[in-house]
């Protein structure tokens, strides 16, 4: 049986809701004599596709046993005791063409799961070497679908009811992925496999957790929400922070989603599948997407000329004077690049909470700015700012004592804390205090053909430990153009 405290929450709410809607959705089929019938035809064609397809499975894959790739099948019997299952599930290897996935699925009262191989390639080795690997967590989220019982033939009308169907079925991922944890006993190694589905063996092995958890975080938005709310599957990252919150209550608070996705959601779905009705859908879409959309957007906007008016006494750090013409250039790119409006330039935006402030916003904080970053929750910010130098000479050293001179005359209290070379520049870190706040600051210094860049990248000195890997990755990332 299935240990009940291995059940999401989110399962839990709904898994009484799920009965109660199949238990009326079976009873109209049969007291209905049409409905019974083609309820029956449905049933057949559905269950002798799903034979044929299992007969492929069976015909060319790889049945584990225990005189059959020994190792593994023990891993599907250990998860299988661990999970509340009597018998292990038939388990097959299949050659999957580089596709990352495995699935438990049922026929006639039989249990199945099926492991693609590049998923057991890339999920064998763990996180130590030793104990617990990814694959036992795989394993062990599959066999739980089973002995939870997902796969149940009686919940299948819940499936197809829109919003709820797809929120049943996330919820009970969230469940199957606990059982995983349960079994692997590491939330790194737990965390690590999810990270594999995302991006493969080797990055999803050293990519930065926390920087990939934090992505859920814009999951929020409205297409990313309209999207989840049409998904059997929540987020990848979504799922690792449920992990967490499970082991750590508090360490991972749920992220909410935009609310016009939610009665907006299912008429995109339907959209997949065309119809006479979608266009008359699309215009009562489209006006509240611009509404959910521009809404948000205007609040931010507000929010931050609230905080650039009470910040501009930081933001007002005296450096030469450039003398450009603006340009139209465009803003940012998909990649995530931000380009300069006076000068050319591209610089990376250094994380998902980071925003461009508007050109004209940027200004009023400091008239000198060519372009604005900011991160709000840190209170930290990259003002880059360029200068022509006319043909004039201009070695580092010369430009460094220029710019630092002109942040001393700004600050009450000034030091230096070190400077270093980086990649065709200069990067100086200096603490000050301006207008009576302590400020920590991350200035790169570059000298590019005739031009001459500065980019400021500060924060608050309480929350500067937390955001300097951000700070320095935008500098890192600073590139005139040839």
């Amino acid at each position: 049986m299935f240990p009940n405290e291995l059940r999401s929450a989110r399962e839990r709410r709904l898994r009484v809701l799920a009965f109660v809607i199949s238990s009326i959705a079976w009873l109209a089929v049969v007291v209905s004599i049409i409905g019974a019938i083609y309820g029956a035809f449905i049933a057949l064609a559905i269950a002798i596709a799903h034979a044929l397809w299992l007969g492929h499975v069976r015909g060319n894959g790889v049945r584990l046993g225990p005189q059959q790739l020994p190792q593994l099948w023990n891993k599907v019997t250990a998860a299988s005791q661990r999970v509340g299952l009597r018998e292990p599930p038939a388990t097959y290897l299949m050659q999957s063409g580089g596709v990352l996935n495995a699935f438990a699925t049922k026929l006639f009262g039989r249990r199945f799961v099926i492991l693609n191989s590049a998923l057991v390639d890339a999920c064998e080795r763990g996180v130590s070497g030793v104990g617990p690997s990814e694959i036992d967590f795989v394993i062990a989220h599959e066999t739980a679908h089973l002995a939870a019982g997902h796969l149940s033939w009686f919940l299948l009308p819940v499936r197809i009811i829109p919003l709820f169907g797809p929120a049943w079925s996330r919820a009970c991922e969230y469940t199957c992925d606990r059982a995983g944890q349960a079994v692997v006993g590491n939330l790194e190694t737990s965390s690590r496999a999810l990270a594999i589905l995302a991006a493969g063996a080797r990055a999803g092995r050293a990519l930065d957790l926390d920087q990939f958890v934090a992505q859920r975080d814009e999951s929020g938005r409205f297409w990313m929400a309209v999207y989840e709310l049409n998904s059997t599957h929540p987020y990848l990252p979504k799922r690792i922070a449920a992990l967490r919150e499970a082991e750590q209550p508090g360490a991972a608070a749920a992220v909410g989603r935009n609310v016009a996705a939610y009665p907006l959601a299912p008429f995109f779905g339907m959209f997949a599948g065309g119809g006479a009705s979608s266009a008359g859908l699309l215009v009562v879409a489209m006006i509240a997407m611009m509404a959910s959309i521009a809404l948000p957007s205007f609040e931010r906007y507000v929010a931050l000329s609230r905080q650039g008016a009470s910040r501009s006494s930081m933001a007002t750090l005296d450096v030469a004077n450039p003398t450009a013409a603006s340009s139209d250039r465009e803003v940012g790119t998909p990649e995530g690049l931000v380009r300069g409006d006076r000068f050319d330039w591209t610089v990376k935006l250094p994380g998902p909470k980071w925003e461009l402030l508007p050109t004209s916003e940027a200004r009023k904080q400091n008239e000198l700015a060519d372009r604005w970053l900011t991160r709000r929750d840190l209170d930290a910010h990259v003002m880059i700012v360029g200068e022509h130098l006319n043909g004039q000479p201009l070695t580092l050293d010369a430009y460094a004592d220029a710019v630092l001179g002109n942040v001393r005359k700004a600050a009450t209290k000034f030091k230096v804390a070190r400077q270093s070379p980086i990649p065709n520049g200069r990067l100086v870190e200096v603490h000050s205090t301006v207008n009576g706040l302590d400020v920590v600051q991350l200035i790169g210094l570059f000298i590019h053909h005739d031009n001459a860049y500065q980019v400021f990248a500060f924060s608050s000195t309480s929350s500067f430990d937390r955001a300097k890997p951000e700070l320095t990755r935008a500098i890192a990332s600073f590139t005139p153009a040839d």
